[in-house]
């Protein structure tokens, strides 16, 4: 189980990567046992529109999961939560084509703002809408985004004015179905669940207290936990571990440190503690991780380290520690 590796400030909103000079993100993930398992979540101030391009993918929001098939695609809302995931296959990819509600058009003020980016923006639209070659409108939409990928994969001379003009177009007939697709009404963003992955990405290699999690969202105890599992479908405990065992994965492969330290700085209590952790996370021992590391330069075809959907652990002590 990796998780991609990407920039993130300090409330987990990605830092993007743009095109040198360019207000346009464009890029390919790709989810096998050799590069990574999992985006975690995080959020962006940029639009997202993603073209699945090879096996199926599970993206998750704060109120919705959507599993989007290889042709088909999804658009991520500005400033929403979000994760993927490979969705029961060893290998899964899919293009991405970031780009701000600004790029759009800068000026707050001119109508063309007002009337297609700024209602899209203000109301109640879901976090994430799936677009499929089942409707005509939609396919539209998904042979434009393959045409943003192809430019800019062949990088011709000049292809960033194609790329500028077919994003645009895109856009043209996008923002109708966006709009169609929400609720008019203005609502108030609800940023409890980013403060509570903040604080455990945050703090997560240190001793946390359910009062220290609850409090950064302003919750009780109750409230807190009750909030998480409904948003995410894991309990906060479970979340926490399978977090601090990505990151282990880092000093796995790229340190000699002893397990014991590796286990002291992700958060764990002890050497054996984490390997119990591990081995029901990841299926295989710390050590037996790092003997097909070697051998095979992954974890294995019988290891793949793809995260099952749920996991349950109970060990006392640090159960005690996180009810406090």
């Amino acid at each position: 189980m990796r998780a991609k590796q990407f920039l993130l400030d300090d409330n987990r909103q990605e830092v993007m990567q743009n095109i040198p000079g360019f207000p346009v993100t464009c890029y390919l993930n790709a989810f096998s046992g050799e590069t990574y398992d999992i985006i975690d979540w995080h959020w962006h101030v940029d639009f997202q529109l993603c073209l699945v391009t090879g096996g199926t993918v599970l993206w998750k929001t704060e109120n919705q999961e959507i599993h989007v098939t290889e042709g088909d695609g999804i658009f991520i809302h500005s400033q929403k939560l979000h994760m993927a995931r490979a969705w029961h296959c060893p290998r899964a990819s899919f293009l991405c084509v970031d780009f701000t509600p600004d790029f759009l058009c800068p000026d707050r003020n001119a109508p063309l703002y007002r009337t297609t980016i700024e209602p899209i923006l203000k109301t109640k639209s879901p976090e994430a809408v799936m677009l499929t070659t089942s409707k005509e409108e939609e396919a539209l939409i998904l042979s434009q985004l393959k045409d943003i990928g192809r430019l800019f994969a062949g990088k011709e001379e000049g292809y960033e004015y194609r790329l500028i003009s077919a994003l645009y177009d895109t856009w043209r007939n996008l923002y109708p179905l966006l709009l169609a697709s929400g609720d008019l009404r203005e609502v108030n963003e609800d940023t409890r669940l980013k403060d509570i992955l903040s604080c455990l990405q945050k703090n997560y290699a240190r001793d946390l207290t359910l009062d220290e999690i609850a409090e950064s969202a302003g919750l009780s105890r109750s409230e807190c936990c009750r909030y998480f599992k409904k948003k995410t479908g894991q309990t906060i405990f479970e979340y926490l571990i399978q977090y601090r065992i990505r990151k282990s994965l880092h000093f796995l492969n790229e340190t000699d440190w002893t397990i014991a330290r590796i286990a002291q700085e992700n958060g764990f209590s002890s050497q054996s503690y984490f390997t119990s952790c591990f081995r029901k996370v990841m299926g295989m021992t710390p050590s037996q991780y790092i003997h097909a590391l070697q051998f095979t330069g992954h974890p294995g075809a019988e290891h793949k380290g793809l995260l099952p959907e749920r996991i349950r652990f109970s060990p006392p002590a640090f159960a005690a520690k996180i009810t406090k």
